[in-house]
């Protein structure tokens, strides 16, 4: 509170202390006080990041939602790798990616492997050389990402969790990458995502994180971008609720194993006992 008032602190940190300022009063029940300081934090990173571009955001949606058609994504799926050991969480941060992950890494089959940075590098990779349609640059990049997935797993590990939330802009070149790959969207009330976004400090390049409105439109583009997956893609998409996951954990757990394609295995009901 003192480094708050001190002229010497820059506003990027001051946007920090507000940030776990409004924790505090959050965990002591003062809900109004720590809706203060998240107001204050992001009034401070958006006056020193910038605002959020919603009709560029949308016109991005639009692009990739008329570049991958179901007729491009039938097409072009045949040649790509057949490797079983893909699988994708994906949804808004804050939506339950985590939890998930952490569910199926507990289970002896499986590696999670954390937040990969590898299909967005592939896209922007692609893209710049306008290569996405060639067959053996396709299968170079699968290739590439398949060994930094499995670097740090089980020779034998029969699936590689990837919990990249933002991947779900990408699930129509994952598709060309991988024709086995299986996508797990999770969901959760949009107002708990909100708040929990609004509430973190994420990175400068996040924008839409400092308004709520911001986050509500972000959303909204995110479901609409999956729903166009979910029509256009042959890919398996299992829709994974937090709710439902909180209310009724081993249910949603056999659910889960089941799309994944493993055997039931008790250790991930203990997930938060997993040593990673």
């Amino acid at each position: 509170e003192a480094m708050l008032i001190d002229a010497g602190v820059p506003e990027q940190q001051k946007a920090f202390l507000h940030h776990v300022l409004g924790k505090r009063s959050d965990g002591l029940g003062d809900h109004p006080g720590a809706a203060a300081h998240w107001d204050a934090a992001n009034r401070l990173r958006r006056s020193q990041d910038g605002a959020f571009d919603r009709d560029a955001h949308a016109a991005r949606v639009d692009a990739i939602i008329a570049t991958f058609t179901a007729e491009c994504l039938r097409s072009d799926r045949d040649p790509v790798l057949r490797d079983e050991r893909p699988l994708f969480v994906v949804g808004m941060p804050r939506s339950g990616t985590t939890l998930v992950e952490q569910i199926l890494a507990a289970h002896p089959q499986a590696h999670g492997c954390g937040e990969l940075g590898g299909i967005p590098t592939v896209v922007d990779a692609m893209s710049a050389a306008d290569t996405w349609r060639d067959e053996q640059h396709r299968l170079r990049h699968a290739l590439d990402y398949l060994e930094i997935a499995a670097r740090h797993a089980p020779q034998d590990a029969r699936r590689l969790v990837d919990k990249q939330p933002y991947n779900f802009m990408h699930l129509g070149m994952i598709g060309m990458l991988f024709a086995d790959a299986r996508i797990v969207w999770c969901r959760r009330d949009p107002r708990d995502v909100a708040l929990s976004i609004y509430s973190e400090n994420f990175a400068p390049s996040a924008t839409h994180a400092t308004d709520l409105g911001d986050i509500a439109f972000t959303i909204e583009q995110q479901e609409r971008l999956m729903r166009h997956w979910q029509a256009a893609s042959s890919l398996p998409i299992l829709e994974m609720h937090y709710e439902r996951m909180v209310e009724d954990n081993e249910t949603q757990i056999r659910r889960l194993l089941d799309f994944a394609g493993l055997p039931w295995d008790a250790r991930c009901l203990d997930f938060h006992a997993n040593r990673r």
